[in-house]
């Protein structure tokens, strides 16, 4: 790996923690951030009933039973493909969803209300971060990233499969924005910190490629050995 890509990696690393940090101290500290109802009235302003109905599906895939359903029939696609390093390390994905209730209490920041918004979507819990949001960019983002090994031999396949998960990834957290769910700040801030959950899960999925190829490699040497007698 060259310098340059260690220090862009390095920075965006930097940002993501910065930002994770930043968003998480001012959501305990305020219960909606400049601009939040602006943006979520913008969006309300829309109320076509094909479009809420839209919104809705994208929120309904977007919840934990789904995601895990997807999650697991993607892990077996990799484990076909014998990306089988790959596929055991989406367990890396499902496992860092776990923190989203811990964040979730610490922060302790109230879900938006109907005095200045519609509430389209009534739900109980905390507000921050979006877990929507947190699953979608940590699963669907994995997914980005492992899509040639996905799409095996068909390469053709990669760029319509990625521009499907970043439509997956903006529709889930525009939709947690317009049925009320959530505030803008809450979905910034789950895409935030489930990138810091991404970047350390492509760190382990090279992590793992390495030490399964060398394993094979290492396999492969014994197997060549000649044979005494």
């Amino acid at each position: 790996m060259t310098q340059s890509l260690h220090i862009l990696r390095a920075a965006l690393f930097a940002t993501l923690l910065v930002g994770a940090v930043g968003l998480s101290i001012s959501a305990a500290i305020m219960d909606k951030l400049p601009g939040d109802v602006a943006v979520t009235q913008w969006l309300q302003g829309y109320q076509e009933t094909w479009f809420v109905d839209l919104m809705r599906t994208f929120s309904q895939i977007g919840n934990t039973g789904p995601m895990l359903l997807l999650m697991l029939a993607a892990g077996m696609v990799l484990y076909a493909r014998a990306h089988r390093a790959q596929a055991l390390n989406l367990a890396f994905v499902a496992l860092a969803a776990t923190m989203v209730p811990v964040l979730k209490e610490t922060v302790d920041r109230p879900r938006p209300t109907a005095d200045a918004i519609y509430v389209l979507s009534e739900v109980s819990g905390h507000s921050f971060p979006s877990g929507h949001a947190f699953l979608a960019i940590t699963f669907f983002g994995a997914m980005f990233y492992l899509a040639p090994r996905l799409c095996g031999a068909g390469a053709k396949f990669v760029l319509p499969l990625r521009l499907f998960l970043a439509t997956m990834i903006l529709g889930i957290g525009l939709s947690r924005i317009y049925l009320g769910a959530h505030w803008l700040s809450d979905v910034i801030g789950g895409f935030v910190i489930g990138g810091l959950a991404l970047y350390a899960a492509v760190e382990l999925f090279h992590l793992a490629q390495r030490r399964w190829s060398g394993s094979s490699r290492a396999n492969a040497s014994l197997d060549n050995l000649p044979t005494p007698g």
